[in-house]
């Protein structure tokens, strides 16, 4: 494809340094949902754990592979060598595996770097590319952060979920200051939150509207509610959530990409 005709990607990370809130499941019904729309959609399992890569691939096993995400961000392989194609109409993957924590061990003690995930996404032909990132800050995250259109921040309700929130939002404003200033002159990152794991009980409807209040249109008007059991007959069956016509959580999510379809449009 030509320069002229070369899709410029918009890239958005589930972003969270509190763990256990939903990130993977998030970036995985974004990024089918977005294939679904006919977007042209690419996945980084930014995590070691590797959740979304056996989300999205269930019949790979990745543990062993030598081209993932890690191996990209180490040099030993090339990016364009570790985007794999989903049996998903639209959707491509670049996986991880725990080789990642050796890498991100090894990219604190260098220098420089930060924006290494950045050159490498704003090149290649796609519509959309959504991140799922690890619960913690590290070279990974600056990474992720600098290379990010949108971030989104799931939450639960709590009170150690919620100073995730604040936390996060700090790191994003933090990491944007100190980046170079042709960077701050020239680009905006949106930062987003999604509430989840809801039970619609007074507390959490309470909580919510705080949230709102403080937040304003932040706060995605979407809100996904707790809802165990659709996700593992999704998960164990090998189908999409998505194509779940009559649990909550899904609607939940096709109410999320509605969203996000109509906030590009804008």
């Amino acid at each position: 494809m030509n320069e002229e005709t070369k899709r410029t990607p918009r890239i958005t990370s589930v972003l969270n340094i509190k763990g256990g809130v939903g990130k993977t499941i998030t970036a995985e019904m974004i990024g089918r949902g977005y294939a679904s729309e006919g977007k042209k959609t690419l996945l980084v399992d930014a995590d070691g754990q590797g959740d979304l890569s056996d989300a999205i691939m269930p019949e790979v096993n990745f543990e062993d592979s030598d081209c993932t995400l890690a191996n990209v961000l180490s040099g030993e392989k090339d990016l364009l060598d570790c985007i794999v194609k989903t049996d998903i109409e639209n959707l491509y993957l670049i996986p991880n595996n725990m080789h990642m924590f050796e890498v991100v061990y090894l990219m604190q003690n260098m220098s420089g770097g930060d924006f290494r995930l950045s050159e490498l996404l704003r090149e290649l032909d796609f519509d959309e590319i959504v991140i799922d990132n690890n619960p913690s800050v590290n070279k990974i995250t600056f990474n992720a952060i600098y290379a990010s259109d949108v971030i989104i921040c799931p939450t639960s309700i709590g009170k150690k979920t919620i100073k995730g929130i604040t936390h996060t939002r700090q790191q994003v404003v933090n990491s944007i200051k100190g980046a170079p200033k042709v960077f701050r002159d020239n680009h905006r990152i949106d930062f987003r939150i999604l509430l989840t794991q809801i039970t619609r009980n007074k507390t959490n409807r309470d909580i919510i509207q705080q949230l709102r209040n403080l937040y304003g249109d932040a706060v995605f008007e979407s809100v996904i509610r707790f809802q165990q059991k659709p996700v593992q007959i999704a998960e164990f069956g090998g189908t999409s959530l998505l194509d779940d016509t009559k649990s909550g959580i899904a609607e939940d999510y096709r109410n999320l990409l509605n969203e996000l379809m109509k906030d590009e449009e804008r």
